[in-house]
């Protein structure tokens, strides 16, 4: 869509290649794993489940929980909590049935908190903290209260800013997470 409207003569100014590399969470994965940009661990899914495969899923998630994401979801649409590795197996198994797999696996990570940071050409324009629902583990905004923060943290800050300058984006929102031990993670780049 973004090529069509530069091809007709309007003005794009995030680079159209940078762009299509945010385009889907499994390339986003790929792309904080070659810039060492922390991020919650990611398993691609694809094809026959393996004993191989079922061995790294247990090897994944330490509590046994997994978050199943298709890989163009969107506002916490196809982002599935999966209490067990059994239950991630049947779904798993299901969809291979049915030919529609293009999954992303992560272990479940207990956290109160996240964070949008709203970036242009490298400055950090506004942050919002979102407070994350008891009632729902994901934090976009219609499952979660927030607030603009006046005062980023630094490591927030400077974490987000890592990641948008290997993104060569001209602008983007970056969404970080609070681990339960205080652990900053880049959840994903819009």
């Amino acid at each position: 869509v973004t090529k069509h409207h530069a091809d007709m003569g309007m003005t794009v100014t995030n680079p159209i290649e940078a762009l299509s590399l945010f385009r889907t969470k499994d390339s986003q994965s790929l792309f904080f794993n070659f810039h060492k940009i922390p991020a919650i661990k990611t398993m691609l899914y694809r094809g026959v489940l393996t004993e191989e495969m079922k061995q790294s899923l247990s090897d994944l998630s330490k509590n046994g929980k997994y978050i199943l994401k298709m890989s163009r979801g969107n506002q916490g649409i196809g982002v599935n909590f999966l209490e067990s590795k059994k239950s991630l197996m049947s779904i798993l198994e299901t969809f291979h049935a049915m030919r529609d797999q293009r999954f992303m696996i992560q272990p479940f990570v207990e956290h109160t908190r996240e964070w949008r940071l709203f970036i242009v050409r490298g400055e950090v324009l506004a942050c919002i903290e979102k407070k994350i629902s008891s009632e729902d583990f994901r934090g976009n905004s219609k499952r979660s209260t927030a607030k603009y923060l006046k005062k980023i943290p630094a490591e927030i800050e400077s974490i987000a800013l890592h990641a948008f300058s290997k993104s060569h984006l001209h602008y983007a929102g970056i969404d970080l997470l609070e681990t339960k031990d205080k652990k900053i993670l880049v959840l994903e780049v819009n």
